[in-house]
């Protein structure tokens, strides 16, 4: 990824796998004959969304891709910032999933961090609809949202729900971890660090408790 955004900044040439990419992106090549799509060209792909069609390549792609080269474009544009007009995409293919009687919370996972470029509205409206529920906030989920889009938890309703829903993992190890690695950001610290004082539920006030007690066990 990171030689693909590299060319892409200094206005070199791609890869040799892009040219192949983008007729299979074309759909000229059968959806299903993705064995033979290089990664490489899935990043350098994901790295020039802004030349030629590339972007409407991958959003009318996105209905149609099998998960392999799904997934791999999923996990490209994690590292990008997208448009609004793909993040929308994205976002559609996240609410059906959150529609569906069975939802795939590793796909969602997936699309959660592909928001991460995301500047418009649609990670917040999407981290909250997700934790709107407990069955959605699988620990997959929550280490995207922690790792790749912690922006909507600068909203401090959106942060208690997040915390709510981690502590109701029962997973103290991943509770302390994210925890942790939260307040190390200081548009977040200022949020999360007043819960240990004043906790907006039980389960939360627990995990919190539990926390500071192993804390001052290391001590």
């Amino acid at each position: 990824m990171f030689n693909s955004q590299i060319t892409a900044h200094l206005g070199l040439a791609p890869s040799q796998y892009l040219a192949h990419t983008l007729d299979y992106f074309s759909g000229n090549l059968g959806w299903g004959n993705w064995q033979t799509v290089g990664l490489q060209g899935i990043t350098d792909l994901s790295a020039r969304l802004s030349e030629g069609n590339n972007e409407q390549l991958v959003k009318k792609s996105l209905n149609q891709l099998p998960s392999q080269p799904l997934y791999a474009l999923l996990g490209a544009l994690e590292h990008q910032d997208i448009s609004a007009s793909l993040a929308g995409r994205i976002y559609d293919l996240a609410l059906d999933q959150l529609n569906s009687s069975e939802c795939d919370l590793f796909l969602l996972s997936a699309l959660v961090r592909a928001l991460a470029g995301d500047d418009s509205d649609k990670l917040d409206s999407l981290v909250t609809a997700i934790l709107s529920e407990a069955k959605f906030s699988h620990q997959e989920v929550l280490i995207a949202i922690a790792g790749r889009c912690w922006t909507p938890l600068q909203q401090q309703a959106i942060a208690e729900q997040f915390l709510i829903r981690l502590a109701e993992t029962n997973n103290q190890n991943l509770f302390n971890q994210l925890f942790a690695d939260l307040v190390m950001l200081p548009k977040l610290r200022i949020i999360i660090l007043p819960m240990l004082h004043q906790a907006p539920s039980k389960a939360l006030a627990e995990a919190l408790l539990t926390l500071q007690a192993q804390t001052k066990g290391k001590q």
